[in-house]
C-alpha cells in the first residue's frame, strides 16, 4: 500500500475573510526514500479542505481509487497530514518537508 505525506499551509486573508491553502503531496517509499508527487498552489478552501484538494489530485493521477474515499480505516493508515497556518500569502508557496 502506498503511503502519502500531505504537507499543507493555510492562510487567512483578513481583508475579505477568506482562507486559502497550498498542498505538497509526497510519496513515502517503503525503503525510506521520499518522492514529491505534486504541488497545488494557492487554492481557496478553509479548515481541512486541503485534504479534499490532495485527494482530488491523487485521484487525477490515478494513485487512489474513488471507492476508497470514505474508507477511513484505510486512509488513516495511508495518509499523514502536516498542516501549518501562515501569516502571509507569500508563505503559501514555501511548502517544504525538511
Amino acid at each position: 500500500m502506498k503511503k502519502f505525506i500531505i504537507v499543507a499551509r493555510r492562510w487567512f486573508e483578513r481583508t475579505n475573510g477568506n482562507t486559502y491553502h497550498s498542498v505538497l503531496i509526497i510519496d513515502s517509499k517503503t525503503n525510506g526514500e521520499i518522492e514529491e508527487i505534486a504541488f497545488i498552489p494557492y487554492t481557496y478552501g478553509y479548515d481541512s479542505h486541503y485534504k479534499q484538494t490532495a485527494w482530488k489530485k491523487l485521484l487525477d493521477l490515478k494513485l487512489v481509487k474513488e471507492q476508497d474515499k470514505h474508507n477511513y480505516e484505510l486512509n488513516n493508515k495511508r495518509f499523514l497530514y502536516i498542516v501549518t497556518d501562515v501569516a502571509n500569502k507569500r508563505d503559501l508557496n514555501e511548502v517544504n518537508y525538511q
